[in-house]
């Protein structure tokens, strides 16, 4: 079944003189900024997730000068365990021009979206033959579904929004150099897939992606040999750029988690699982979260729905462009192959049959992979549009659709206003709940350790005390292997003069790992206020061993050491 023929809608060669073209781009760019407007409340705060590392106390956005540029681009510099120079410059001159407001920071993400929204519709017309109704939904799914909201709303996303521009850009003028073979346009194809990479490593599929292109237009029919060496500079960046980003997670030992947490089985199914759940969230995009665990119950032997469902959808893919690939280009069948193969190229580095980090999917994960998904819903609009007398109908139908959207989202944006909402949110879908019994509390139902810990952190800042106490009690009940979380459960105690619980939360920080001097001076001091002066002597002088140029801790000890003298009946020591 081969598409229909252009229309006065589908003008390939002469799309911007296409006022249904012109019209629909208007449509999404204007949605789009009226969607994203609550971004710039006033009351917009950072959040403390990712937001320090990046903005609010990384050194690299502090200026823009020769010096800083040339850390950012050194190799040797990471940022969150990662290598992202243009985003980090990208964000240090929002700091030069708006200081550390929010206002700048969303300006630029809210910027470079809507032009990632028209990349892709222009992408789209490239590719399918002027299709404005293919172009038009991919391009208004893309601006305004709810799953996006994460990328653009949240300071830290900076890289999601940059690195598609050039990703979008790099595909872009590679469609362009398979009609001319200009040699031109494949260079600026290597140079926007690099800078496309110094944004974030989720870029590396794009070799990958060309090679699915070059198969839908038909290049390897003309002979594979000549697609395969173009691709080969492209795939040397990639493997080099993926090499760097394995060694500095390896090193660092975050990021990757170790495959011997989870079998081969289950990370296929957690793969699985993913896919499933990615689908479900683009047509209905409720319960989003900032954070997904992993279920409790997901295990190959009792949810094999999730690994049959996603390995099927993948092989399917496979075989189906293995079919393709021996048919005419602009069928029905390949476009639809080409945008499921889209989206698992573009999500491969993803799914978690590499498990990375500790949610088992995210709604930042679908901001280039959806846009396969986009195209197979394209074409069903365009086929529609095709059937109707007036294609009016159909695209003021996907319209309604997008302007649905586009309100689930402005609703969402509210969810990243502060570290307080943020959390809530998450807390409220993922909760820990306990059965009390004689041997003490039992887990009944994991939630996100992140959510229950950052926002405690955030109330203990904002000398919220008991609130902050009772978000990290939740985590010191489950008996997590958490040292940052156990240690401002400490802090938080000590605030509400609870000295004794204090002790014992920064002992468990100590025995999972975490002794540095403050926290030896952290729990010397509660030792002091429960009258065991002997233990904050201790305590105190491993402190100053630890860090002998801390006035703080020297003052302490000395007063301690006066008092210890004063019991014993000793004379003070000079």
């Amino acid at each position: 079944m081969k598409s229909s023929q252009p229309s006065r809608m589908q003008q390939p060669h002469r799309t911007w003189q296409n006022p249904w073209a012109l019209g629909s781009i208007l449509f999404v760019v204007l949605l789009t900024l009226v969607c994203y407007q609550p971004i710039f409340d006033e009351s917009k705060q950072f959040v403390n997730w990712d937001d320090d590392y990046y903005i609010t106390e990384q050194p690299l956005v502090e200026s823009v000068s020769k010096k800083s540029i040339r850390e950012m681009f050194d190799t040797k510099t990471t940022v969150s365990a990662n290598y992202h120079p243009l985003t980090m410059l990208s964000l240090a001159i929002d700091v030069e021009r708006g200081g550390m407001t929010m206002k700048s920071f969303m300006q630029t993400n809210l910027a470079l979206h809507t032009v990632n929204a028209v990349l892709v519709f222009v992408l789209m017309m490239m590719m399918f033959n002027g299709s404005v109704p293919l172009a038009f939904t991919a391009a208004l799914l893309f601006a305004v579904h709810p799953m996006h909201v994460e990328s653009v709303a949240w300071a830290a996303a900076r890289k999601d929004v940059l690195y598609t521009l050039f990703y979008l850009l790099a595909c872009i003028a590679y469609v362009r150099y398979t009609r001319t073979s200009a040699w031109l346009t494949y260079g600026a194809t290597v140079l926007l897939f690099l800078l496309s990479c110094l944004s974030k490593p989720m870029a590396l599929t794009l070799p990958v992606l060309l090679l699915a292109i070059d198969m839908y237009v038909g290049r390897f029919r003309q002979g594979w040999v000549r697609p395969v060496v173009e691709k080969l500079p492209l795939m040397a960046i990639s493997i080099a750029f993926g090499l760097m980003v394995l060694s500095i997670q390896s090193s660092a030992s975050v990021g990757l988690v170790d495959t011997t947490t989870y079998s081969l089985a289950n990370r296929l199914v957690f793969a699985g699982y993913g896919v499933v759940q990615y689908l479900y969230k683009l047509i209905l995009p409720v319960h989003l979260s900032a954070f997904y665990p992993y279920p409790n119950d997901l295990r190959p032997g009792n949810t094999p729905f999730f690994m049959i469902a996603g390995a099927v959808l993948m092989v399917l893919t496979v075989v189906g462009f293995v079919v393709a690939w021996r048919r005419s280009r602009g069928t029905v069948w390949n476009t639809i192959v080409f945008g499921l193969a889209f989206y698992f190229i573009t999500a491969s580095l993803v799914l978690q049959v590499i498990s990375v980090g500790g949610a088992s999917m995210a709604d930042r994960y679908t901001y280039v992979p959806y846009i396969g998904f986009f195209i197979v819903i394209g074409l069903g609009v365009q086929h529609l549009a095709s059937r109707m007398r007036s294609p009016l109908i159909a695209l003021s139908a996907i319209g309604v659709i997008g302007i649905a959207m586009a309100w689930l989202s402005n609703d969402r944006i509210g969810v990243w206003k502060n570290s307080e909402i943020l959390w809530t949110d998450v807390i409220e879908q993922y909760p820990y709940e306990f059965r009390s019994t004689d041997g003490g509390d039992i887990v009944v139902k994991k939630g996100v350790l992140y959510a229950y810990s950052n926002r405690g952190i955030h109330y203990i800042k904002t000398q919220q005390y008991e609130r902050g106490a009772a978000d990290l009690a939740v985590l010191s009940r489950a008996r997590v292997n958490h040292a940052d979380s156990y240690r401002a459960y400490g802090v938080a105690l000590q605030y509400l003069s609870r000295h004794a619980e204090a002790i014992d939360a920064f002992t468990t920080t100590m025995n999972q790992g975490q002794t540095d001097y403050q926290v030896y001076r952290a729990r010397g001091i509660s030792y002091f206020q429960v009258g065991q002066l002997q233990r904050a002597l201790e305590d105190l002088t491993v402190s100053v061993e630890k860090k002998p140029d801390e006035p703080i801790t020297q003052q302490a000890l000395a007063e301690i050491k006066g008092l210890i003298a004063a019991q014993q009946g000793t004379p003070k020591a000079p």
